[in-house]
């Protein structure tokens, strides 16, 4: 049964694209494949907020029962960011939290020879890019530890890497019958480093 990935063609649904003067916004793409399984990515926007709220919900039209993870991933360069001082000394590269690691952070040459250090697979915890003083991160809900979380990091090519998390839909043993369907929501923070703030969004 084939699913989708991240270079899946999604059809956004009609709607507003503008905030206005409304305090939340959602916008809904959907996609589905040539098994029938219908995917919604779901995402929703919120007035002055620097978090998003993404949802993913599978619906199986399939005629096989599946176990279904959903992957969060983000992607940069390597470079430093134009106009950064020489006076100060700021981290650029990827962070990691856990209950064993903390705070870590891992840079690009640590991947480059193999050396990118952290636990993999935690029932908890929270992974992005730093750039100075700001930070993009998943932060999957950590009040559900049947779902052990696997976190990655990679080198796509020249100056350019990926940061991740697979994330179950299902505890392990479960499966996604013919006919039912699934979701499950995790939070993108887009803002200022601020550590403690984001491991409250993650509790949330």
């Amino acid at each position: 049964v084939s699913l989708p990935t991240h270079k899946t063609l999604y059809q956004a649904e009609p709607g507003t694209r503008d905030l206005g003067e409304k305090q939340e916004l959602a916008l809904k793409l959907v996609s589905t494949s040539k098994d029938g399984i219908v995917a919604e990515k779901i995402f929703i926007f919120r007035k002055g907020s620097y978090l998003i709220e993404v949802t993913t919900r599978l619906v199986n039209n399939s005629s096989l029962s599946i176990s279904p993870s959903a992957y969060y991933q983000l992607v940069r360069d390597s470079q430093e960011p134009s106009g950064k001082t020489k006076m100060v000394s700021a981290f650029n590269g990827i962070a990691i939290f856990n209950d064993t690691d903390k705070f870590k952070k891992i840079s690009f040459s640590d991947i480059d020879k193999g050396k990118a250090a952290y636990e993999t697979k935690k029932n908890n915890g929270w992974i992005g890019f730093v750039q100075q003083y700001f930070m993009s991160a998943w932060l999957p809900p950590d009040n559900q530890p049947q779902l052990e979380r696997e976190f990655y990091t990679k080198k796509i090519e020249e100056h350019l890497y990926a940061a991740g998390v697979f994330l179950p839909m299902l505890p392990a043993g479960k499966q996604l019958a013919p006919g039912e369907k699934v979701e499950q929501s995790i939070k993108f923070y887009a803002g200022p480093q601020e550590q403690d703030v984001i491991g409250s969004f993650a509790q949330q």
